[in-house]
């Protein structure tokens, strides 16, 4: 009996990438294939690229010149993902012993372009726009090989915002809603395996289903999910500030399964870099519905993305963004130095603010922040949370709290999808620490 191809993935960039990956394993698991434990094993290595900074272009092609004393004639190398939509010919031509070069709308049909390429002597490039009918690419649930206690459920891809900085327009295309029965029947089938929290993916979501009379708004969608039973969290990202309605907020205060954590991108706290930016709102614009969110749910905690930098940014500009971050106090941020991107309007706009500063700037608002998280999780200290066991270590459970925060206790792998009681001993700035507290008996 011959033995089963291997299959690696190497992933990079947000969650939307992670969960194309784990459509990509369903597939190939699905033409008999199995996963390998590293690449050197793998019969077949895809990788899965972002775009959203320089960085991750370079990483690919240095993954790439590794690859090819890697490959031999049956190996086969495929590249998929935003760079893969972005870069299409250039890839072949900077490197054409890759095999396959598919894009963002291909990913939930894989496999029938591997068999394809397996005919093929040249790089086969696969990145045509799927822009029909929602029903035909997004209209089944997708596929499950293996379920975690969290999941990751796309409801919306692409993205119809002008955001001067952003690239992921031109690499995963318009926006699209997935029709809700696809939606709710995947969620419904990652219940009965086990999952007890569900993060729902998009690039906008809270513009779901704004484009199609039948669907339902992303408030009625959460209501829907909310009834599904065997949910306990739901949680959500990402959503843009402009788009966030009333109704949103009341989901907020009505649906206690919704997660009292909300990441909601900033981007910068000045009002000038904002409308450089696109964004569509000011700086308090952006406050007002932290406190709408606050008013409607007092234990909330935000999370938020930042671009330190910006061409024409001043250094009062990122005061004021060093401002907000000290208004709202977030739990967790993710930042970034400004990272020009083809195609963009921000990529010809001049910048007088040299690198060194701004990567100073950078370093100041971790600083900042860090101060903000160490001060902040002491409130949990000798308080009770309710944590939603992932991971094991060494007898070290790792879960997270409903506002998100990173907890860990001694405990057993038979914790594992659980929701257990955590009485908290020692907090740092990025994790709590403390010890399972006994269920009462009735």
């Amino acid at each position: 009996m011959t033995e089963k191809r291997q299959y690696f993935i190497q992933t990079y960039g947000c969650q939307m990438n992670v969960r194309d990956s784990e459509l990509v394993a369903a597939q190939f698991e699905s033409l008999g294939m199995s996963a390998a434990v590293d690449k050197a094993e793998a019969d077949v290595v895809f990788v899965n690229t972002c775009s959203v900074r320089d960085k991750a272009e370079q990483k690919l092609y240095s993954d790439l010149g590794r690859l090819k004393q890697w490959k031999q004639n049956t190996k086969k190398i495929i590249v998929g993902g935003c760079v893969a939509q972005q870069e299409r010919q250039r890839i072949a031509k900077r490197a054409p012993y890759v095999d396959l070069v598919i894009g963002t709308h291909q990913v939930r049909d894989i496999s029938r372009h591997v068999i394809d390429s397996e005919m093929a002597a040249d790089t086969q490039i696969r990145t045509d726009w799927k822009h029909d009918d929602p029903y035909q690419r997004l209209g089944k649930p997708d596929p499950i090989v293996t379920c975690k206690p969290s999941v990751f459920v796309t409801i919306q891809e692409g993205c119809d915002n002008v955001c001067t900085f952003c690239i992921v327009p031109f690499t995963r295309g318009r926006e699209v809603s997935r029709p809700p029965e696809a939606i709710l029947s995947e969620i419904e089938s990652y219940v009965k395996l086990g999952a007890k929290e569900v993060v729902l993916l998009g690039q906008n979501v809270n513009s779901y289903g704004h484009k199609f009379s039948e669907f339902p708004t992303f408030a009625e969608l959460l209501a829907q999910v909310h009834q599904i039973k065997g949910i306990q969290r739901i949680r959500f990202t990402s959503p843009h500030p402009k788009d966030y309605g009333p109704d949103v907020i009341e989901a907020y205060q009505n649906l206690p399964k919704l997660c009292p954590s909300a990441h909601l991108p900033l981007q910068a706290g000045s009002d000038a870099v904002l409308k450089a930016m696109g964004r569509g709102y000011t700086s308090q614009q952006y406050l007002d519905i932290v406190a709408d969110l606050r008013r409607a749910r007092p234990d909330i905690h935000f999370s938020t993305d930042i671009i330190v930098g910006f061409p024409g940014e001043t250094r009062q500009d990122f005061e004021q963004t060093l401002e907000v971050m000290e208004t709202v106090r977030f739990s967790q941020i993710y930042a970034f130095v400004f990272s020009p991107r083809p195609m963009t309007p921000a990529h010809k706009l001049k910048d007088k603010i040299d690198l060194q500063e701004k990567k100073m700037w950078l370093q100041e608002l971790f600083e900042q922040q860090q101060k903000i998280q160490t001060e902040d999780q002491q409130y949990f200290l000798n308080k009770q949370v309710k944590v939603l066991w992932t991971e094991v270590h060494d007898g070290m459970l790792k879960g997270r709290s409903a506002q998100g925060r990173v907890v860990h206790a001694l405990g057993e792998d038979k914790h594992i999808g659980e929701i257990d009681d955590v009485k908290i001993e020692r907090a740092t700035a990025n994790a709590l620490y403390g010890y399972l507290v006994p269920a009462r008996n009735h």
